[in-house]
Order: C-alpha cells, then sequence, then structure tokens
C-alpha cells in the first residue's frame, strides 16, 4: 500500500490524530518529528480526548526511533501532554540530551509530587550540568506555582514543598556556574528572605552568568531586599567593568523592587553619570513607580512606550510594556495560555491606546 506524504499542518488544524499517529510511521525524519510535537501541542489542556491513551501510547514507542529529532520531539510532545511516567522513566536512565529536555518539560506538571522527587534526584545526581541545570529551572517554577497557592490559601502543605524545594537548591549553589545562576533563579521565585543573602553574594561572583541572575533574582523578590540589597545593585550599575546586560538587569530589577529605597536609588542614578549610557532603562525603571514625579511627567508629556499583545486562552487581550531583552518574548508563543501572539513590539502613547491598536493588529488576518 501507498503510503502519501500527510500534511501536517491540515492534520494539526483539523485535530486529526488518528493521521498524526500514521505520520508517526512514515518514512522521512523530519515528517515523524513534526507528527510527534503536534500530537503533543494538540492535546495540552485537552485530556478528555479517547484517544489519548492511544496517543500516549504511540510517543512512548516513538522514543526508541532511530532519528534524534525524532525522539526529542517525543520528549517535548510527553511534557505538553503531562506524561508523567515517561518522562521520568528519561530523566533517569536516558541519553544525555533527553534526559536534558526531560528535566525541563517534566517541570510543567506544577501539581505533581513525583515530579518534584524525580527532579532533586537529577539535580543532586545527575552526571551533566544541564540536566542539573534545567532541573533547577524547573524546580524554581514549581516553587512559583506553590507560593502562589500558599499566598492564596496559607495552605502549610504549599509551604513545606517550597522549603524543601529551597533546601535542595541551596546545595546546588555549589554547582557549576551554569547550575549556580539557575538555582539562584528558582531561589529568587520564593521571595523567601534566607534567599536575599545568597542573592547579593552572587553579585560578586566570578562569573558573568551568575551575576546577570543575581541581579535579575533582587527584583523578582522585591521590596524585602532591604538597603543592602539596593546598594549592591547600585554598584553593580556603577562598574565600568561589568557587562551592559547585568547593569541593565540591575536597573531593571531596582524598578521592580518598588521601595522608596529603590526608587531614591533610581533617582540618584539619573542624575549621575551612568544615566547618559543606561538613561532609557532608567527611565523604564522610574515608570514602574506610578507616583514619582518623574513618571507623572512621562504620562502628562504623552511620551510614546512600546508594547506586545497577545489574546488570553478565555480571549482576553493581555498588553504589556516591551523593552528589549526580556526572554518572555521568545517563550511566549509556546505557553498554553496564548492563543494569538503579536511577536514585533509597537507604539502608543498609554496603555488604553496601546489596548486599541493590539486589538487592530491582532485582527488584521
Amino acid at each position: 500500500m501507498i503510503f502519501l506524504k500527510p500534511n501536517i499542518e491540515k492534520l494539526r488544524k483539523s485535530h486529526n490524530i488518528k493521521g498524526l499517529l500514521k505520520a508517526l510511521s512514515y518514512k522521512e525524519a523530519f515528517i515523524r518529528s513534526d507528527a510527534a510535537f503536534t500530537i503533543g501541542q494538540i492535546f495540552e489542556g485537552y485530556n478528555k480526548s479517547p484517544l489519548k491513551d492511544e496517543a500516549s501510547t504511540a510517543l512512548v514507542q516513538t522514543l526508541v526511533d532511530s532519528d534524534f529529532n525524532v525522539r526529542e520531539a517525543t520528549v517535548y510532545a510527553l511534557g505538553h501532554m503531562r506524561q508523567v511516567e515517561p518522562l521520568i522513566e528519561i530523566l533517569n536512565n536516558g541519553e544525555k540530551q533527553l534526559r536534558i529536555v526531560a528535566a525541563k518539560v517534566i517541570g510543567w506538571n506544577l501539581q505533581n509530587l513525583s515530579v518534584i522527587d524525580a527532579l532533586v534526584i537529577a539535580l543532586k545526581n545527575d552526571r551533566d550540568e544541564e540536566v542539573r541545570s534545567n532541573a533547577a529551572s524547573s524546580l524554581g517554577s514549581i516553587i512559583e506555582d506553590r507560593k502562589r497557592q500558599f499566598d492564596q490559601y496559607e495552605e502549610n502543605y504549599d509551604k513545606k514543598i517550597i522549603d524543601d524545594c529551597c533546601k535542595v537548591l541551596l546545595e546546588a549553589l555549589r554547582d557549576t556556574p551554569l547550575v549556580y545562576s539557575n538555582a539562584l533563579w528558582a531561589l529568587a521565585k520564593s521571595k523567601k528572605n534566607d534567599v536575599i543573602p545568597h542573592l547579593i553574594n552572587g553579585l560578586g561572583d566570578e562569573n558573568g552568568a551568575v551575576r546577570k541572575m543575581a541581579s535579575v533574582g533582587l527584583g523578582m523578590v522585591g521590596s524585602a531586599v532591604g538597603q543592602e540589597g539596593v546598594n549592591s545593585l547600585v554598584r553593580t550599575v556603577q562598574n565600568n567593568n561589568e557587562s551592559v546586560e547585568t547593569r541593565k538587569c540591575a536597573i531593571r530589577s531596582l524598578g521592580s523592587i518598588k521601595n522608596d529605597t529603590a526608587l531614591q536609588a533610581l533617582h540618584l542614578l539619573h542624575e549621575s553619570p551612568v544615566a547618559d549610557k543606561f538613561n532609557t532603562t532608567i527611565d523604564y525603571a522610574l515608570g514602574q513607580y506610578p507616583s514619582n514625579k518623574t513618571a507623572v511627567a512621562a504620562k502628562q508629556q504623552k511620551q510614546t512606550g512600546r508594547y506586545w499583545a497577545y489574546i488570553h486562552k478565555h480571549g482576553q487581550l493581555q498588553v504589556k510594556e516591551w523593552y528589549q531583552g526580556n526572554t518572555f518574548i521568545q517563550e511566549a508563543p509556546t505557553s498554553p495560555n496564548v492563543k494569538h501572539f503579536l511577536e514585533e513590539p509597537f507604539e502608543a502613547t498609554s496603555i488604553e491606546e496601546a489596548e486599541e491598536i493590539a486589538a487592530k493588529l491582532l485582527n488584521r488576518n
């Protein structure tokens, strides 16, 4: 029987799972890879289909495909489908490159305790630093989710999970710079006071990636960082030997901290020699304090800002301020919460005007 080349895009649009499962056996590897990944995308958040079990079984069998790209796409697909057991098996016994991916996507299962156990084991014991690094990041996502639950419901259950994850992440600060930096990011998600000294120490590390992540992390913690945290960020901004991107991250973090100490520091930076090089970034950070005079003046003058937008899966238009280097611009198109994403930034003089422009741009197709 002749097996005609499948049209993966057409199968995706029609949610033709049977056709995609058949495509997993097609002779060309890129077709098999696209089919596997597409199955995962379709089943993301779509758990009631009677074909899900059949699809999961077929994907697990595809993990032994002769082509690495097919195997990798299959791991992503299993992550989208929240298939924990095969991902844990890969994380424990899979080849290096698949373990790296599994450590990343298994963290999408935010409420599964077995996932946390698997990630902790990987962070402690895996021989590859990329696996350990991704395990640290995934634990950070879980911490963020659990903290949201704890803040909302004050459940000691969630607090214990946060504390346990933080404990193993603190141990990972002695790992390689790659793992160290991601562990700092994950710890910052907890917003715990005892994380702050480690972030401040990270600003003095010899590795640039660690210093950059420490700068970002202090902003993630917020107003609790105190005078010492603010001072350390200011010193980072004023350090001419530091990278431009890390100095920008430090300025943005001063905007995220949102306390009087950080606001005063931003005003002083605005009047200092560094303003010649970082004026736009300082203005952005000051704009995070809506009550300060600089932000009010900018609003009154209707200065043009830049925005990006997407439609949330529930149909709600989301508009955010846009700035160079924000990684979520690349990540947003693959988020399960995004129905349609506007990749290019656009200009507006207010959030209201931005919403009007975004609505037109998002509907132009």
